[in-house]
């Protein structure tokens, strides 16, 4: 498993807890994953209320999960989708959107 590759859309609210089960590299702040980074806003709106207000004020970053489990910006993950063969038409200096994958 050497070819690192997306697995789907993320959205990252860096608060400073710790939740688990999050990628590697984020070490606070909960990333919520979908085929889409909208699925990934919905899942966030069905959040418990507690856990809804403590990310509710945090900009989110969006990006993508890759098999090596790490959280990777659009721009990051244009390169390793067009190193991977999974979009094609991506250019140096795109940003990757979820629809260019699927």
């Amino acid at each position: 498993m050497d070819n690192e590759f997306i697995l789907c859309a993320a959205v990252w609210f860096p608060v400073k807890l710790k939740f688990e089960f999050q990628p590697d590299d984020v070490e606070t702040g909960l990333v919520i994953c979908g085929l889409r980074h909208g699925n990934c806003f919905a899942m966030k709106a069905l959040l418990c209320d507690s856990l809804r207000d403590i990310i509710k004020h945090v900009p989110p970053k969006q990006g993508f999960l890759t098999n090596k489990n790490r959280f990777v910006d659009r721009f990051e993950a244009a390169r390793i989708a067009k190193a991977a063969n999974q979009a094609k038409d991506i250019q140096l200096g795109d940003e990757l959107v979820s629809e260019d994958l699927w």
